[in-house]
This record gives structure tokens, sequence and C-alpha cells, in this order.
């Protein structure tokens, strides 16, 4: 009994190092693997001609996919080692169009495409000229609305100007209660837990910084002030790009053409790292608790 009993916790045994290596394996390689990625983006004069495409890779392409988008469409997919999400119709047509044994029956699918082609555009012809011409004014011109670059970032300006006149209003309350505000942030215990997370967040963001960047850039809008803000946002994230893209900005035409390719890895253990640092920080948990008491 006792000999049967020690087999029987050996196997247990090895059994439960075997799942401890399996464990410490797939932690070690979703930490230490990196995610690699690959951006691409081209214009050629137009909004519209804007061509962007994400691709994305992990662990040996056992996992990968790609975001594109291409004339005002987005197109997505992930592929796992067998199967793939989201298989665009394109890829769908062309796997039909191989199977077929004879060059007979192929040679007629096509005809028949071309067909029901025809049948379309014929259709459509008869649609649009039983429309009436005002219809037509209208929805060019609700459609040029909708389609103008300049008037979507002038939205995105006004939204943005309200955001700073909301801070500005809450700059001004705080400079009522300003030595309540001051003797909060002189206090010691506050400024070590700042400086531990700005030392956290250049971490991550240089860790974040993609490793190869070149590209030439050239834009403009029909409004001037509009292209200097656009510039003003850009040139923000120099720190990042640096010399390796070439901006370009056109002050009195409405253009968009150049090309960018940018290449990096991000790795899971470097945000483990970062969440283990600012949890370990008695100053960052005593502040926390210290903002959620505080009032003016």
């Amino acid at each position: 009994m006792l000999h049967i009993l020690c087999i029987l916790l050996k196997i247990i045994g090895i059994l439960i190092l075997v799942l401890l290596g399996l464990f410490f394996l797939l932690t070690g390689i979703i930490l230490f693997v990196p995610v690699r990625y690959h951006i691409e983006a081209k214009g050629k004069g137009t909004v519209q001609s804007l061509e962007m495409k994400m691709r994305f890779s992990w662990l040996l392409h056992l996992l990968s996919g790609y975001v594109c988008y291409r004339e005002k469409k987005i197109e997505w997919q992930v592929r796992t080692v067998w199967k793939k999400w989201n298989v665009p119709e394109v890829e769908k047509i062309s796997k039909v169009e191989i199977q077929p044994q004879n060059l007979k029956e192929s040679e007629e699918f096509q005809n028949q495409k071309k067909e029901k082609k025809q049948e379309k555009i014929i259709e459509e012809t008869k649609i649009q000229q039983s429309k009436p011409a005002v219809d037509k004014e209208e929805k060019q011109r609700s459609k040029k609305e909708k389609d103008s670059f300049a008037n979507k970032f002038k939205k995105l300006f006004q939204k943005i100007k309200c955001i700073i006149s909301d801070f500005f209003d809450k700059i001004k309350l705080l400079r009522e209660k300003k030595d309540k505000v001051v003797e909060f942030l002189k206090n010691e215990t506050h400024q070590k837990a700042w400086k531990i997370l700005k030392k956290e967040i250049i971490r991550t963001l240089k860790h974040l910084r993609p490793k190869k960047i070149k590209g030439k850039i050239r834009f403009g809008f029909s409004d001037p002030y509009l292209t200097g803000k656009v510039l003003a946002i850009i040139s923000m994230c120099y720190p990042f790009y640096g010399n390796e893209i070439y901006v370009e900005p056109d002050f009195e035409n409405d253009v968009l053409e150049g090309e960018v390719n940018i290449k990096g890895h991000v790795r899971g253990i470097c945000f483990l790292v970062v969440v283990f640092n600012i949890f370990r920080s008695k100053e960052i948990r005593q502040t926390y608790k210290n903002m959620q008491l505080f009032k003016l």
C-alpha cells in the first residue's frame, strides 16, 4: 500500500511541476515576446486619396492582422494559426474563381458577372434619370459639406476651445482657493509622488516610441488659420518623430500628400513594471487618498 501511495504522490508531483512549468512559460511568452507593428500612410494630393494601413504580428505570426483605411472605408482582418476573422470579399471571390475545373466554367462565370454589372448600371441610370435635378443638387451640396475636411477640423477646434475655456474657468476657481491648493502641492509626499509618476510616464513613452520613422508630409487648408493650428499640434509631437519626418505646411492650397512609414514593437513587461512601481510607492498611495479627501 505504501509503495502504491508513493507512486501516486510522485505522479501528482510531476503533474504539478509540469503545470507550473507551462504556466511560467506562457507568462514569459506573454510578457517578453513583443507585439510588432508596421504603419504605412500615403496621400496623393487630396484627403479622399488618403490611404492608411497598420499591420501587427505576435509570436512568429501565430497571431497577426491588419487595419486598412482606403476610399473612405475601413477594412480589418485578424488571423490565428488556422483561422481568419472578417475575410474581405475580394479574397472570397478569388478563391471561388480558382476552384472551377474547366476554363469554360470560369469564362461563363465572368460573363455572368459582366452581364449583372451592366444590368445594375442600366437600373442605376434609370433611377437617376427619374429623380429631379433639385434633389441631385441638394445631395451634392450635402456631400460636399460632409466631406469637406476643413469643416470637420473647424468643429474639432471648436470643441477644443470649449474644453480650454472650461479649463480656464476651473483655474479661476482654483485662484480663489489658492492658499489651500498651494499647501496641497507643496507637501513633500505629494511632490515625491509626482516625481515618481513623471519618471514612469517618461519610461512608458520611451518604450512606446517607434524604432523606425521615415516620411514626408505636405499639408494645407483653404483657411491659413486652420493650417497654423494643425502645424502647432504636429510640432507638439516633435520629440517623438524628430528629424525623421519632414513636415511642409502650405498656407495657400488645400493639399494633403506624402508618405509615412513607422515600425516598432511593444512588450507587456514594460507596462507590468510601471504598474508595479506605481502601486508599490507609498507616496503615490498616500497622495491618492489625500486627493479623495481634498475639497475646496
